[in-house]
């Protein structure tokens, strides 16, 4: 679940993953946890994991960034989850899930794993959460990412789009786990 923490969405998030028993990893964003502290902690009490989303969410330049603001990027998100409680993260995911030419050292250099996702329903852009369930069920296998969000293009259809990805999930036998490192490597 990407781009938190929020008062006003992480607390709702949180209670509905309590509600249907899913457990997620919260790729966070630096600058939300600096104002916002406190929503690590219950993310970490509720038994969900925290990865580094980048100190600021250069969405439409982290593609291009140099090898030093890459490195400010990860390293000044890490520092803002370790100063909020979160003990160490072994996770990172790209804004927008882009890359760059100086990601994959840094990353090895301070032991992350770039995790990305492999279902996706644009749930920040599309408005109707039965067409974001849709996209996400049409790429649902054992061992799929699902890439959500906290807030997205309706902030107010969140709730019903999270009941419904989680009940339709349960109906159909899946699990929401916290895979380890080993689980996310791909082999061959």
């Amino acid at each position: 679940i990407d781009d938190g923490p929020d008062p006003e969405s992480t607390p709702k998030v949180l209670a509905l993953l309590e509600a249907h028993g899913v457990q997620a990893t919260f790729f966070l964003i630096g600058e939300k946890v600096r104002h916002h502290p406190e929503l690590v902690a219950e993310i970490l009490q509720h038994g969900h994991t925290i990865g580094n989303h980048t100190q600021t969410h250069p969405h439409r330049s982290f593609w291009l960034a140099s090898a030093k603001r890459t490195a400010t990027e990860i390293d000044a998100c890490t520092e803002t989850l370790r100063a909020a409680g979160a003990h160490r993260t072994g996770f990172f995911r790209s804004t927008v899930g882009l890359k760059n030419h100086a990601l994959y050292p840094q990353l090895a250099q301070r032991g992350l794993d770039l995790v990305l996702w492999s279902a996706r329903g644009y749930d920040t852009i599309c408005r109707d959460p039965a067409k974001v369930i849709a996209r996400i069920t049409a790429s649902l296998r054992p061992g799929v990412i699902i890439l959500l969000h906290e807030n997205g293009a309706n902030p107010a259809a969140r709730t019903e789009l999270f009941n419904q990805l989680f009940a339709f999930l349960s109906r159909e036998g899946y699990t929401c786990v916290l895979p380890s490192t080993k689980a996310l490597i791909r082999e061959g």
